[in-house]
């Protein structure tokens, strides 16, 4: 739904005045710009893993995202790189396994030469569009090698996330916290099959 000037000023006459606040709901669909923060919990996205892909050009993310309604994403690195120039068949090149190989040297190889405080042209985008980067995941984190760890957590800082996440993986996780502690930012797991039961087990136990 969005207002125009007119009729949001319709619509104040029939209210009183004194002690009446624009809700943010009013404000946004006056703006046009999405609200997916319901009874104040923030909903959001996997952006674009939930629209079936990892490699999406931002401007579409964004447009699929506002059509949604949705005011904040978990956002995948690709797009990312893709608008700051990594080429696509580096970002995504496929099953066979000795590409992806020559593809994750391609991509260490630019990451190291590019500056990550390119992706805060992207969190403008988004932030013009209503839209907040909540956090920035990382597929392959653990294989970094370390100045792609400190262009990773850069990039994620730039593109105005809160945290950075990635799959779980319990070997890994004391050297990704080492670089977590180095830049004092968070990091999030997706814990899927890694998660043992036990764990959930005792926490509900406990609540």
């Amino acid at each position: 739904m969005t207002m125009t000037r007119r009729e949001l000023g319709k619509l104040m006459l029939t209210v009183p005045a004194a002690g009446w606040w624009l809700s943010r709901d009013v404000l946004a669909m006056q703006a046009g710009k999405p609200n997916s923060k319901w009874a104040g919990v923030q909903v959001g996205l996997n952006v674009p893993y939930n629209y079936g892909t990892r490699t999406m050009p931002v401007d579409e993310v964004i447009d699929r995202t506002v059509k949604l309604g949705v005011s904040a994403v978990e956002m995948r690195s690709q797009p990312i790189e893709l608008f700051m120039g990594a080429p696509m068949d580096v970002l995504e090149p496929g099953r066979d396994r000795e590409k992806q190989k020559l593809a994750t040297e391609q991509l260490r190889a630019w990451r190291v030469k590019t500056p990550p405080k390119g992706a805060a042209a992207v969190r403008k985008k988004f932030d013009d569009a209503g839209i907040k980067i909540d956090v920035v995941k990382f597929d392959g984190i653990y294989n970094f090698s370390d100045p792609e760890m400190d262009y990773a957590f850069g990039l994620a800082k730039a593109a105005g996330a809160r945290a950075i996440s990635c799959e779980l993986e319990h070997e890994g996780t004391a050297h990704l916290g080492k670089f977590a502690d180095k830049h004092k930012f968070p990091i999030a797991y997706h814990g899927h099959t890694k998660t043992p039961a036990p764990m959930f087990e005792e926490a509900f136990a406990q609540a």
